[in-house]
Order: C-alpha cells, then structure tokens, then sequence
C-alpha cells in the first residue's frame, strides 16, 4: 500500500515539473516575441523619422548645391539602412542571449526549444527589418519626390 502511493506521487511530481517546464518555455517565447515586436517598432519608427529628414534635407539642398550634397546624402542614407539592420541584430542577440542564461539557471531542460525558438525570431525579425526599412525608402522617396513636385507646379502657377 505504501509503495503504491508513493509511485502515484513520484508520478504526479513528475508531471507537474514538465508542466512547469512548458510553462517555461512559454513564458520565455512570449518574453522574446514582446520584446522583439517592441524593438523592430522602434526601429521603424526611428527609420521613419531618419528617412524623412535625410529626403527633406537632401530634396531641399540638391535645388541648390551640386552633385556633391547629392552624393553625401544617397550614402549617408545608405548608412542610416546599414546602422539600423546592425543595431535590430545587436539588441536580438543580447536579448537572445539574456534569455537563454535565465533558462539554464532555472531549467537546463528548456534551452534547445528556446535557442530554436530564438533563432527563428532573429532571422524573421531581421528579413522583416529590411524590408520594412526598403519599403519605407521607397514610400518616402515618393511621397516627397510628389510633393516637391506639386509645390514646384503651384509656385509656377501662382507665379
């Protein structure tokens, strides 16, 4: 009788520690998902923000400045795009790396799914990233190229 109740616990304890272990791993994916949706929204945001000030700037000097201004900002844009993949790729890793040393202090058991599952976020992440910022050039780039057109076209007619 004994012996039979102590197997029933020795299996209930087992399944509450894997239980607990999914519940890790849960815990851990939904950390890295929040914390990768909030980096690439503020990357967005900060490429955005760069772009169209980069485009003002340069719409406004290259009226009246030569091929130098030009030069200077289709590079300096350039590497705005090489600064913004280079800093998503650094923060996903450190997050990436903060989060598989909790896991092993706490459970050993969990870091394969997690180092997968990390893994996975930072190459979608980082494809996402880029495209995101070649779309926002190019919807910048247009919106500004139109608009310094429509301006130009009033001022000669208003002229």
């Amino acid at each position: 009788m004994n012996f039979n109740s102590s197997s029933s616990s020795g299996s209930s304890s087992s399944s509450s520690s894997s239980s607990s272990t999914v519940v890790l791993v849960v815990v851990v994916i939904v950390v890295e998902v929040v914390i990768v949706v909030v980096v690439v929204v503020v990357v967005v945001v900060v490429v955005v923000v760069v772009r169209v000030v980069l485009v003002v700037v340069c719409s406004s000097s290259s009226t009246s400045s030569s091929d130098i201004s030009s030069s200077s900002c289709s590079s300096s844009s350039s590497n705005s795009t090489v600064v913004v993949v280079v800093v998503v790729v650094v923060v996903l890793v450190v997050v990436i790396v903060v989060v598989v040393v909790v896991v092993v202090v706490v459970d050993s058991t969990v870091v394969l799914v997690v180092v997968v599952v990390a893994v996975v976020i930072v190459v979608v992440v980082v494809v996402l990233v880029v495209v995101v910022v070649v779309v926002v050039v190019v919807v910048v780039v247009v919106v500004v190229v139109v608009v310094v057109v429509v301006v130009v076209v009033v001022v000669v007619i208003v002229l």
